[in-house]
């Protein structure tokens, strides 16, 4: 049966993500936010059945956890990054508030994307832990200038361009809207 195949992670604590099958999003939604006391942010969410559910899980069988809980690892954020066609799932199903995109996280994405490099290499060459820049990305405020500062010297950009919104001209924490995860380049 036709349905959809997600990927979930922890916001609290992004070291495992769960990829799972269901027909109906919302009421899934439901039932693994009230399951769980930490707030949960989608990934990724594709068209697929039980059986490419069944394929993904074989994929990433070494990073399996417990279920469908797998180690948070590039591996499964390079793999998300190439699905097409996400946006559009996000926005047919009505999941408004599944991820945050700030400014930043926006403006991140872009400069990533447009340097066509890796989160592993972003993270090498200025300092910042991987697992850092996947929340920044994911809408999780920076609390360190620093990091911030060494990000935006390695992609050649200034820090008024990555930490404000050129069109409104507002700051990241003035103005916060939802969409899912932007596409970046992992490998």
């Amino acid at each position: 049966m036709q349905g959809y195949i997600y990927f979930i992670e922890q916001d609290s604590d992004p070291k495992f993500i769960k990829i799972g099958y269901t027909t109906d999003l919302k009421i899934r939604t439901r039932q693994l936010q009230t399951g769980n006391p930490h707030k949960l942010n989608f990934l990724a969410i594709i068209y697929g059945n039980k059986e490419d559910e069944a394929e993904i899980h074989r994929k990433f069988q070494r990073l399996r956890q417990e279920g469908e809980w797998f180690t948070s690892d590039i591996e499964i954020y390079q793999y998300i990054s190439l699905l097409e066609d996400v946006k559009d799932l996000f926005l047919e199903q009505g999941t408004k508030t599944l991820v945050k995109e700030t400014v930043f996280s926006r403006n991140l994405s872009k400069f990533i994307k447009e340097k066509r490099v890796t989160l592993r290499r972003v993270s090498r060459e200025a300092g910042v832990p991987i697992a850092t820049l996947s929340g920044w990305i994911h809408g999780k405020t920076p609390g360190n200038f620093d990091a911030v500062y060494n990000i935006a010297q390695y992609l050649n950009v200034s820090l008024s361009k990555l930490l404000v919104d050129k069109e409104e001209n507002i700051a990241p924490k003035d103005r916060k809207s939802t969409t899912l995860v932007s596409t970046i380049y992992l490998y």
